[in-house]
Order: structure tokens, then sequence, then C-alpha cells
């Protein structure tokens, strides 16, 4: 058994799963070809609904909602997902869109939704979605006030945000100021849990933008944890119910 995938890199240990929630004609098109490519395990369901209750049994790597309503609102199936006791509740999630539906899903990112992106996005730029989601550590779709810093020639550069999402092993967070890919910064979140701050540096590695992933910021890859960070993000992300 080849033991590669056909973009070259190495298999999973097993194959990956993903939900096609509610999609319709035009997501299903915009999807199918990057789901082909990716060789993995897909499970339809015609409703929201019945895919909200099929992923509250079975566990998922990546749940695709359509955005088009049903008989529940996108948001209302998202936090059905995302309940206590879901199979699925740490499963990654992305929305597929038409134009006119995404400002109104972009409003979920963060709030259990993970990416959105339109039917008229370009493939290689879903099939990036696609890859990033089912291969990152998981991760807690919560927001939480960031402070990132980095020293240049001319000075400090100071960023303040908030978390999209975070995991143990990098984040997401929603600034309006740029850094450049392959700057270390030093970052602290502010999780509101008394004094368990999480402090540690990380590798800015993308930025991202509204057109792509439903927040303008920048994607950070964390390097090390500084005193008890990483006990206590693993204590935060344990309160969602991830894996660590």
């Amino acid at each position: 058994v080849d033991p590669t995938r056909r973009d070259g890199g190495m298999m999973p240990d097993r194959e990956s799963t993903v939900l096609l929630a509610g999609i319709g004609r035009g997501p299903f098109i915009a999807v199918a070809p990057v789901l082909e490519r990716r060789m993995v395990a897909i499970t339809r369901a015609s409703t929201l609904e019945e895919a909200a209750a099929l992923a509250a049994t079975t566990l998922f790597d990546l749940v695709i909602f359509d955005a088009e309503p049903h008989e529940q609102s996108l948001a209302e199936n998202v936090l059905d997902l995302r309940r206590p006791g879901s199979a699925s509740r740490t499963s990654s999630v992305m929305v597929v869109a038409s134009p006119d539906d995404v400002p109104a899903a972009r409003e979920l990112v963060g709030c259990g939704v993970n990416r959105v992106v339109s039917v008229e996005t370009p493939e290689r730029l879903i099939e990036e979605h696609v890859a990033d989601l089912l291969e990152v550590a998981p991760r807690a779709a919560v927001r939480f006030a960031a402070r990132l810093s980095t020293v240049l020639d001319n000075g400090e550069i100071e960023a303040i945000g908030q978390t999209v999402n975070v995991s143990l092993t990098g984040m997401l967070i929603q600034t309006t100021t740029s850094l450049v890919p392959g700057q270390e910064v030093v970052f602290e979140i502010k999780t509101g849990h008394g004094d368990a701050g999480v402090l540690g540096r990380a590798r800015v590695v993308r930025h991202a933008v509204a057109e792509r992933g439903g927040v303008d910021g920048i994607g950070v890859r964390v390097l090390e944890f500084f005193g008890e960070g990483r006990a206590n993000l693993e204590k935060i992300l344990a309160e969602y119910l991830l894996e660590v």
C-alpha cells in the first residue's frame, strides 16, 4: 500500500471523515472536486437538521454546512452541533454560501463556525481551507482578548485583537494590524478565567482576509509557552470538550 497522498504528503492514521450538511447543487459543485482529491470519506445529509442529528452521534473531522435556510436557521443548527454531548462538538465547521448569504454566515465565525467561503471562491482556495481544517490540531472557536508584540529595527510593534479559534499549536487572531509571515511574536491571551492567562512565543504564518476566511487578521503557529501557559490553555480547551 502506498502510504502517501496524491499531494505527496503522508496519509493520516485513518481516513478523514466529512459530513455534507444540506449541501445544495451550487455548494456541492464548489466543494466536490476538492473532496474527491482529498480522498476523504463523505457522508451526505439532505437537510441541516438531519446532519445535526447525525453529527450528535457520529464524530466527523469536518462538517460543511450549506448557508441556505431550512426549518431551522444556520445559527441554530451550528448551536445543535456544538451542544455538550454531541459527538462532533469539536469538529471543524465550514459554511459554503451564495455571495448574498456570505455576510450573515460570517457573523458566526468564532461562534461555532471556523470558515466561510462563497460558492464563487476559487477551487484552489477552497482546497486550502479544507486542508487546513482537516489537518490542524483540535481547536476551540472562542473569542478572547489577545495581544501580540514584536521588536523590529524601527521599534516595537504591538497588535491588539481577538482570537477567533485557538489550539495548542496555533491560533487565528482578528486584528487590523498587519504583521509579516515569518515574524516571531510574543503573545498574550486574556482568557477571563481569573489569572489564568496564556503567554508564549509564536511565528506569523499567514494573513487572513474576510474574503478568504471570514475575518481580517493573522494566523500564528505556537513555538513555545511561557510559565503555566500551556497548562492554562489545556484547561480552557478541556472546558470545550476538546482533546488536547
